[in-house]
Formats: structure tokens, sequence, C-alpha cells
């Protein structure tokens, strides 16, 4: 495949809370999530990719980036499994850009905290308050 066709095609697509159509591009997948990163760090982003899909179907909170008015965070708490086997509870925060249509996913991270400072009117959906 060649480049301008990497940069033309979705990787995934879905429907957020909100009713917004947000989308993973191949290109932002390849370059950003997984190859700018360690092999070991891809390799766990690639385990989580479906995570962070259902995070943004299922999010616990969408807040807004404090860093960029044109973004917005979807944050949820996730299983994952360490090298033993063990399951940890983590944050998984999806980072939206909000301003193309569909809204693009610029990265995904696995957290072991939060730490996001947000104000309350910062919080645009809290899935405990619907």
């Amino acid at each position: 495949m060649d480049k301008a066709n990497v940069k033309l095609q979705i990787r995934w697509q879905t429907i957020d809370p909100l009713g917004n159509t947000v989308a993973l591009k191949e290109e932002t997948y390849l370059n950003h999530i997984t190859n700018d990163h360690e092999p070991k760090d891809a390799a766990f982003r690639n385990k989580t990719e479906n995570l962070a899909f259902d995070t943004i179907i299922h999010p616990r909170y969408i807040i807004k980036d404090f860093n960029n008015d044109n973004r917005v965070n979807y944050i949820d708490i996730v299983q994952t499994k360490d090298e033993s086997g063990r399951v940890k509870l983590k944050v998984m925060k999806v980072v939206v850009d909000i301003i193309p249509n569909p809204n693009e996913v610029v990265t995904f991270i696995v957290q072991r905290k939060i730490s996001d400072t947000v104000k309350e009117e910062g919080v645009i959906y809290d899935s405990q308050n619907q």
C-alpha cells in the first residue's frame, strides 16, 4: 500500500455516547501510536487497541483537554495483565481531536494513575450522571 492510501485509510470508526463519530486513521496508528515507541511499548499498545476502541464507546468520562482546546480525553478504568498474568486495573486515556469530521484519535495510553487537571465545567460527559 502506498503512503497516500495509508494517510486516507481509517483503521476503525465508532460513535461515542454523545453521538460523535470518532475514527483512528491507519497513518496515526502506524506512525505515532506504535512505531513512535520502543518495541515493548508498541507491542503493549497493539494488545490494548481494543480497550481504546471500547473507551470511546463506553467512557467513564469525556473531559476537555487542559492543554489543547481542540481536543478531548476519553477516560475509563480497564483491565490489563502484567507479564506474570496478574490482572491490573489501570486508566485508559484516549486523546481525540474534535476539529475534523469524523473526530480523530491522536493517541491512547494505559496509565497507572490519572493526574489530569480539569475544572468542573471541563467534564463533558460523566457516565454516572446520565
